[in-house]
Protein backbone atom coordinates (compact mmCIF):
# COMPACT_ATOMS: atom_id res chain seq x y z
CA UNK A 1 0.00 0.00 0.00
CA UNK A 2 2.80 2.46 0.81
CA UNK A 3 4.66 1.96 -2.19
CA UNK A 4 1.77 2.52 -3.92
CA UNK A 5 1.24 5.73 -2.47
CA UNK A 6 4.91 6.84 -2.95
CA UNK A 7 4.58 5.70 -7.17
CA UNK A 8 1.48 7.81 -7.19
CA UNK A 9 3.08 9.98 -5.90
CA UNK A 10 6.21 10.30 -8.01
CA UNK A 11 3.95 10.37 -11.21
CA UNK A 12 2.09 13.41 -10.17
CA UNK A 13 5.34 15.22 -9.22
CA UNK A 14 6.73 14.12 -12.20
CA UNK A 15 10.41 14.82 -11.19
CA UNK A 16 10.14 18.23 -9.67
CA UNK A 17 10.73 19.00 -5.76
CA UNK A 18 8.19 21.34 -3.37
CA UNK A 19 4.68 22.09 -2.90
CA UNK A 20 2.52 19.24 -4.02
CA UNK A 21 -1.16 20.51 -4.37
CA UNK A 22 -0.89 24.06 -6.64
CA UNK A 23 -3.75 25.62 -8.11
CA UNK A 24 -5.05 25.68 -12.00
CA UNK A 25 -1.82 27.84 -13.23
CA UNK A 26 0.54 25.92 -11.02
CA UNK A 27 0.62 28.36 -8.35
CA UNK A 28 1.44 27.17 -4.54
CA UNK A 29 -1.98 27.59 -2.90
CA UNK A 30 -2.38 30.51 -0.70
CA UNK A 31 -4.99 29.90 2.13
CA UNK A 32 -7.57 31.43 0.68
CA UNK A 33 -7.26 29.54 -2.30
CA UNK A 34 -7.54 26.39 -0.17
CA UNK A 35 -10.35 27.24 1.49
CA UNK A 36 -12.18 28.31 -2.01
CA UNK A 37 -11.08 25.20 -3.58
CA UNK A 38 -12.58 22.61 -0.45
CA UNK A 39 -15.66 25.22 -0.49
CA UNK A 40 -15.97 23.65 -4.38
CA UNK A 41 -15.24 20.33 -3.45
CA UNK A 42 -17.50 20.31 -0.17
CA UNK A 43 -20.31 21.49 -2.83
CA UNK A 44 -19.39 19.54 -5.49
CA UNK A 45 -20.01 16.65 -3.27
CA UNK A 46 -23.19 17.78 -1.78
CA UNK A 47 -21.53 17.79 1.36
CA UNK A 48 -22.33 20.81 3.91
CA UNK A 49 -18.18 21.55 5.04
CA UNK A 50 -15.30 24.15 5.06
CA UNK A 51 -11.67 23.66 4.98
CA UNK A 52 -11.57 23.44 8.60
CA UNK A 53 -14.49 20.18 8.89
CA UNK A 54 -11.00 17.78 8.39
CA UNK A 55 -9.39 19.67 11.11
CA UNK A 56 -12.32 19.16 13.33
CA UNK A 57 -13.37 15.79 12.84
CA UNK A 58 -9.66 15.31 13.76
CA UNK A 59 -9.26 17.15 16.89
CA UNK A 60 -12.59 15.31 17.78
CA UNK A 61 -11.35 12.07 17.01
CA UNK A 62 -7.93 12.32 18.58
CA UNK A 63 -9.76 13.74 21.89
CA UNK A 64 -12.36 11.02 21.89
CA UNK A 65 -9.68 8.41 21.83
CA UNK A 66 -7.96 9.85 24.86
CA UNK A 67 -5.28 11.61 23.20
CA UNK A 68 -3.78 14.38 25.18
CA UNK A 69 -5.19 17.89 24.09
CA UNK A 70 -1.64 19.05 23.74
CA UNK A 71 -0.23 16.30 21.80
CA UNK A 72 -3.83 17.08 19.15
CA UNK A 73 -2.66 20.94 19.39
CA UNK A 74 0.99 20.03 18.35
CA UNK A 75 -0.75 17.64 15.59
CA UNK A 76 -3.01 20.88 14.39
CA UNK A 77 -0.05 23.19 14.63
CA UNK A 78 -1.53 25.44 17.28
CA UNK A 79 0.28 27.52 19.64
CA UNK A 80 -2.58 27.65 22.21
CA UNK A 81 -3.96 25.20 23.54
CA UNK A 82 -7.08 26.77 23.85
CA UNK A 83 -7.33 27.21 20.08
CA UNK A 84 -7.32 23.32 19.91
CA UNK A 85 -10.16 23.47 22.79
CA UNK A 86 -12.25 25.29 19.69
CA UNK A 87 -11.68 22.30 17.33
CA UNK A 88 -12.99 19.59 19.33
CA UNK A 89 -16.54 18.65 19.42
CA UNK A 90 -18.34 16.05 21.75
CA UNK A 91 -19.40 12.89 21.05
CA UNK A 92 -21.81 9.82 22.20
CA UNK A 93 -18.54 8.46 23.32
CA UNK A 94 -17.25 10.80 25.28
CA UNK A 95 -20.79 11.68 27.36
CA UNK A 96 -21.22 7.74 28.33
CA UNK A 97 -17.04 7.64 29.97
CA UNK A 98 -17.73 11.10 31.57
CA UNK A 99 -21.52 9.72 32.95
CA UNK A 100 -21.29 6.38 33.63
CA UNK A 101 -16.90 5.78 33.96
Amino acid sequence: MCSEILEALAAHMQGSAGRVFRNKAGDVFTANGISEAMRRLYKLAGVEGSCYSGRRTLATSLVDRDVNIAIVSKVLGHSSIATTQSYVGVTDNMMRRALYA
